[in-house]
């Protein structure tokens, strides 16, 4: 039988061209990274605003806030505090100066404390401040104790701590605003059964 125009002369009758494995393994991977951002991405979702040990700081004998301070004062005890975590070398924690440096002006006066601590040294974080003029107060927990105690697995991260050292709220920094702050901090009002 001759051979079909077009078709090559080295195919044997009967057998089909092989479809390349490459791209199908392709499109099997994209489908794979996909599935797994989405996964990620809810259980990052579900994990903000609940924190997953309220009484860590209580606990761990944390509550002395033990921080090196680079400026600012340090938090004071049975005061409602919001610890933000961040670094030097953090890009979405340099875009979040504006929002904390906001955050911090219109929380003066209502008893709330702030503090941005991070885990790098004292030296590199006080010349960073230096540089970028930053403004609110800013500590080096060097050993990390806080962050580790908090599960903290990204940063920029913040947890809202009550009067009596119990964490109320703890998600990305991006996502705390006075209102929230206020809001977390109000005593929840017990329910009659």
């Amino acid at each position: 039988m001759p051979p079909k125009p077009g078709a090559s002369e080295n195919l044997v009758e009967g057998i089909k061209p092989h479809r390349p494995t490459h791209l199908f393994n392709l499109t099997k991977m994209k489908n794979f990274i996909a599935q797994t951002f989405l996964t990620v991405f809810a259980l990052l979702l579900v994990s903000c605003s609940e924190p997953k040990n309220p009484g860590v700081l209580v606990t761990e004998g944390l509550l002395d806030y033990d921080f090196t301070m680079v400026q600012g004062a340090k938090p004071e005890t049975g005061k409602p505090l919001v610890i933000e975590f961040w670094a030097t070398w953090c890009g979405p924690c340099h875009k979040l100066f504006p929002h904390l440096t906001q955050l911090t002006e219109e929380l003066e006066g209502t008893g709330i404390q702030f503090v941005a601590v991070t885990n790098e040294s004292f030296k590199l974080t006080q010349e960073f401040v230096r540089v970028r003029q930053l403004k609110y107060p800013i500590a080096v927990d060097i050993q990390d104790l806080y962050g580790r105690a908090l599960n903290v697995s990204y940063i920029p991260y913040a947890v809202i701590v009550n009067v009596e050292g119990e964490i109320v709220w703890s998600g990305h920094s991006g996502k705390l605003s006075k209102e929230r702050i206020e809001r977390e901090l109000m005593p929840k009002k017990a329910t009659s059964s």
